[in-house]
């Protein structure tokens, strides 16, 4: 398991995926909105299109991936912010452990 919670691990997240033995990536919505300088707002809209990259690219070698967030987090938050964007809060890719 390995975490992403930077901009700058986003932008290294498939090298990251490649690594041998990663199967499971946790994105940190919370950190990343942080480095990119929207402390505390993951629902802004260039800190979806973070997430989204970072779960596209962690998904890219059918990595399981989640989001993780503090109890106070509130996942509503993506989902508000734009009614046609979804966001995968946890799931397993066919053919992955």
């Amino acid at each position: 398991m390995c975490q992403v919670e930077s901009h700058n691990n986003v932008r290294n997240a498939s090298k990251i995926t490649a690594m041998d033995n990663v199967d499971y990536v946790q994105i940190g919505p919370l950190d990343i909105s942080a480095s990119l300088d929207y402390l505390w707002d993951p629902g802004n809209r260039r800190v979806r299109e973070v997430l989204r990259e970072a779960e596209r690219k962690a998904l890219e070698p059918s990595v399981f991936t989640n989001y993780y967030a503090l109890k106070t987090f509130n996942t509503s938050l993506f989902h508000e912010a734009s009614k046609t964007e979804s966001f995968n809060l946890g799931h397993q890719v066919e053919g992955t452990n």
